[in-house]
């Protein structure tokens, strides 16, 4: 009898499924032993997401800190999806590319995306609203002649 070939499951074309609250498992967790702010788990057949939040100048911050299953790379989409599903489509989140004194990488593939508070809005970037494609672009006298600004210029 021949053996029949089972192809392995591609998760980034597998269904997301619904999320399931895992905050009970957090005690046991090893990332709250070294952040005991981890306030919430959320878990669905895609990513695993903890939920910290952080009193900033700002307001305040809610940190989710999320990895796939299978340890691949997040994709961009993917992090929109949970800030938009954990935290709401309306809410601003930024993925921070610190200086390297203050980099943190210990676990393989784990991202960070904060969430700003409610309401906030970053001074720049591309804004597609109306007919006014790109709100925050400088004027071409400012740059380099196209409308953008040259580093430390």
């Amino acid at each position: 009898m021949a053996k029949i070939k089972v192809k392995p499951v591609d998760k980034r074309t597998a269904p997301w499924g619904r999320w399931e609250d895992k905050s009970d498992t957090l005690k046991d967790h090893p990332l709250n032993r070294l952040f005991s702010r981890i306030h919430a788990a959320w878990s669905n057949q895609v990513v695993s997401v903890q939920i910290s939040n952080e009193d900033t100048t700002w307001g305040t911050v809610t940190h989710l800190w999320v990895r796939r299953h299978d340890q691949m790379p997040t994709t961009w989409a993917e992090l929109q999806r949970v800030k938009n599903e954990l935290v709401g489509p309306d809410r601003v989140g930024v993925e921070v590319m610190p200086a390297v004194a203050d980099l943190v990488d210990q676990a393989k593939a784990m991202y960070h995306v904060y969430v700003l508070p409610e309401g906030f809005q970053l001074p720049f970037g591309l804004h597609l609203r109306g007919n006014d494609v790109l709100n925050h672009v400088l004027p071409a006298t400012e740059g380099n002649g196209a409308g953008i600004a040259q580093p430390g210029g």
